[in-house]
């Protein structure tokens, strides 16, 4: 992605993000065995200051619904002195989560087993740059994870996608997560599993089921 198109998506990325909201689109829930919820939050979204709050609510309230957890939203988080890599508009997933760590010790309600993703706009990578991008980091001894929903926006063809396309791909990557970093599932190598690995491009994205295989 380059400097220019990564700056206007970031741009316009929270106004999009609230039409998605605005126009109630959304994937349709998949049917789950309900059980009783424990005090506490399971999941919590915790969106950046270029991720829109109400957007993030949506997630977390229909998210709950379809799998039966609690999950919130936080407020947005900031970000004061984060910086792109020298020369690029990428910004380190490890640094984003080193930041995330001290805000989800504050927040409320919350067990040992509470979960939390990271959600930005921003394009982000590996410190050692072993690729050329990632949508989403994880690290399951602090149960963290990062989702990036900047190349989710984008169409296959490199244009914009729609928006019943990013909403469902940003679905589909936040609950992956909570798969890796609430219910520690291991990575699949069947595509129609959500917990497909490896995700290299938004074919994969778009290609890979959307439910937990073989777990139930």
């Amino acid at each position: 992605m380059n400097s220019y198109r990564a700056n206007y998506l970031r741009r316009i990325f929270p106004g999009f993000l609230l039409l998605l909201l605005l126009s109630g689109c959304h994937t349709p829930p998949v049917q789950t065995a309900s059980r009783p919820l424990a005090p506490g939050i399971d999941v919590y979204l915790v969106p950046l200051d270029d991720f829109s709050f109400d957007y993030t609510d949506f997630l977390a309230s229909s998210l709950s619904k379809e799998m039966g957890l609690r999950i919130k939203p936080a407020l947005q988080m900031g970000t004061a002195g984060l910086t792109p890599f020298p020369g690029t508009s990428q910004y380190s997933a490890a640094a984003i989560m080193k930041m995330a760590v001290p805000v989800t010790a504050d927040l409320p309600y919350r067990r040992t087993n509470t979960a939390y993703i990271v959600l930005t706009s921003r394009d982000i990578n590996m410190d050692s740059h072993a690729l050329h991008f990632v949508f989403t980091i994880h690290n399951r001894g602090m149960r963290i994870a990062v989702v990036s929903a900047a190349r989710l926006f984008l169409s296959q063809a490199g244009g914009v996608a729609d928006r019943e396309t990013v909403n469902r791909r940003i679905t589909k990557m936040v609950k992956r997560s909570i798969g890796d970093v609430y219910y520690g599932y291991q990575r699949s190598a069947d595509i129609h599993d959500l917990m497909y690995s490896p995700i290299m491009s938004l074919e994969d994205v778009d290609t890979i089921g959307n439910d937990f295989l073989k777990r139930k």
